[in-house]
């Protein structure tokens, strides 16, 4: 965030017409609009100056889980991340993530998904039926 700052400050002080504050800045700008920071109407380098932190820890694949609904609290989407359970569903491939602290494009903000093939295998869900099972004939044989 200081670099990126640094980087707009550093711009502004070129006149408007030099080339180096012409490329660099629309680079600088373009690069915020594809993390998400920025949006579209916001293509000026005073935009970049007024960034505060919240809008890229909104952008961490953590807050993102999260608020997806892929987990029920940012604690459990962490947890999520780290067992591997949350992949990126990126063109033709799946890729699985494993760092919460990733900056997720927005372009591939929808493509965030979580695993479930953990869900049908579970043992606790396995236990459960069988208890309920042994519960149902039990009941069925004592009549």
């Amino acid at each position: 965030m200081a670099r990126i700052r640094k980087a707009a400050r550093d711009l502004l002080t070129l006149e408007k017409d030099d080339p180096k504050r012409i490329f660099e800045g629309e680079s600088l700008i373009n690069r915020m609009l594809r993390i998400g920071v920025l949006s579209k109407n916001e293509k000026s380098l005073d935009y970049v100056l007024d960034l505060k932190l919240i809008k890229f820890l909104e952008r961490r694949l953590q807050t993102l889980v999260f608020k997806t609904k892929n987990a029920k609290s940012i604690h459990e989407a962490r947890t999520l991340i780290y067992q591997k359970k949350i992949v990126l569903n990126t063109g033709k491939r799946r890729q699985v993530v494993t760092i919460p602290s990733l900056i997720v494009r927005k372009e591939n903000e929808s493509h965030i998904a979580k695993l479930s093939k953990e869900v049908d295998t579970s043992r606790t869900i396995r236990r459960t039926k069988r208890k309920n099972d042994e519960k149902a004939a039990a009941e069925g044989g004592d009549e």
